[in-house]
């Protein structure tokens, strides 16, 4: 399985400001803590403009109560950060996330992961 490369944060705002720097493009991971330095993954996303944003709306979101902490990294564009959502989507299956990734705008949907059906479709 996919592990991201840093973390975990705490899911806080201090938390997140800290650890993720400004207008970052990548993947994230939240969760409970289960034991030091991991983390029960419940939800995994992404971030096309800015994962500081992105993570602090689940500071807020009573649906998230129980997700203390955060993984996450960085990507050098929003396809990146698309492919590597896939990835750990499939790897982790989340309770949290009910449908497959969305593709970034404008982008075809095409998973890296090998057997999904969310391909490009060639005309």
């Amino acid at each position: 399985m996919r592990i991201l490369k840093y973390g975990p944060f705490p899911l806080t705002s201090r938390g997140i400001d800290a650890a993720v720097p400004e207008d970052t493009i990548g993947a994230y991971a939240i969760g409970p803590s289960s034991k030091p330095g991991a983390i029960t993954v419940r939800r995994i996303g992404r971030s096309d403009t800015d994962l500081r944003d992105r993570l602090k709306a689940y500071t807020q979101d009573v649906d998230y109560a129980d997700c203390t902490h955060f993984r996450f990294e960085p990507c050098i564009s929003a396809w990146r950060a698309y492919q590597l959502e896939c990835v750990l989507f499939h790897d982790w299956s989340p309770s949290k996330n009910i449908d497959h990734p969305d593709a970034p705008d404008g982008m075809d949907p095409d998973c890296p992961v090998q057997g999904c059906p969310i391909k490009r479709q060639d005309p």
